[in-house]
């Protein structure tokens, strides 16, 4: 029985840790990862998930904050964090493929749940203009749109609902 090379188990660690990430496990998600060294062809891919893990905690954080009460200085910190460690993935992928639409898409719901509007709406149109007609287009746009309308800039928000419908397309065919 031969064993398993390095890159091989990393990316079934990776994909165990997507997995327990998704059944909101994020303990033994963040455990799986820990398997992942940083000198992984796969550290941009475990560097977005243990952002997505620090969103987690900041939600987690959040979750009693009523309406238009600031978020926590420690929720606040999560979120730069993530921010953090977004751009360095981000810096790793070279050719600009899916892991840096996600990056940058993750950056602006960063931004967003931080409630600073100008940096949420710049950062989802970039990821507009830079990864146009792909999932991340389209959340990001309509995330665009919710930011501006939460700020009461309605008719700044129809334009990007608009994109993201003729982006979508047909909506039996549109899959996200």
């Amino acid at each position: 029985a031969g064993s398993l090379d390095p890159e091989t188990r990393h990316a079934g660690l990776l994909q165990q840790a997507k997995i327990l990430y998704r059944m909101n496990q994020t303990a033994a998600a963040a455990q799986a990862l820990q398997g992942i060294p940083d000198g992984s062809l796969l550290r941009s891919e475990r560097m977005v998930l243990d952002a997505r893990l620090l969103i987690a905690e900041a939600r987690a954080l959040s979750a009693a904050r009523q309406l238009g009460e600031p978020v926590s200085a420690e929720s606040a910190e999560r979120y730069r964090k993530a921010i953090d460690l977004l751009r360095v993935a981000a810096g790793f992928d070279l050719l600009e493929n899916d892991s840096t639409s996600k990056t940058r898409y993750l950056i602006g719901v960063c931004y967003a749940e931080m409630d600073d509007t100008r940096a949420a709406v710049e950062q989802f149109y970039r990821v507009t203009e830079n990864h146009p007609a792909t999932e991340e287009d389209v959340a990001a746009t309509l995330l665009r749109a919710d930011v501006l309308r939460a700020d009461g800039q309605n008719e700044e928000a129809v334009t990007p609902v608009s994109a993201a419908i003729a982006t979508a397309g047909n909506p039996l065919e549109f899959s996200n």
